[in-house]
C-alpha cells in the first residue's frame, strides 16, 4: 500500500518541519510519497525542502491558493 500525502504550504517553515517529522515517525514511513506545494514561500522553505530527500516539491509562484496546489498534487 502507498499512501500520497500532499501538503500545499506558504512560508510557515517550523510548521513544515513538524509536519514532515510527525510523517516520517509514522510506521507507513517507507510507504508515504510526500509532496509538498511551496507557493512561493519567502522564508527559507523552498531551501529546506531541497535538502529533504524524501519529499517532492512543487513550486508555486504565490498565486495558488489552496484549491490550485491540492490539484497539482
Amino acid at each position: 500500500m502507498r499512501v500520497n500525502v500532499i501538503i500545499p504550504v506558504f512560508n510557515r517553515l517550523e510548521h513544515t518541519r513538524r509536519v514532515l517529522e510527525a510523517l516520517r515517525r509514522q510506521t507507513l514511513v517507507n510507504a508515504l510519497t510526500i509532496v509538498v506545494i511551496n507557493d512561493g514561500s519567502t522564508d527559507g522553505t523552498a531551501e529546506y525542502l531541497k535538502s529533504q530527500g524524501d519529499v517532492v516539491e512543487i513550486r508555486g509562484d504565490g498565486n495558488l491558493w489552496w484549491g490550485e496546489p491540492s490539484r497539482k498534487g
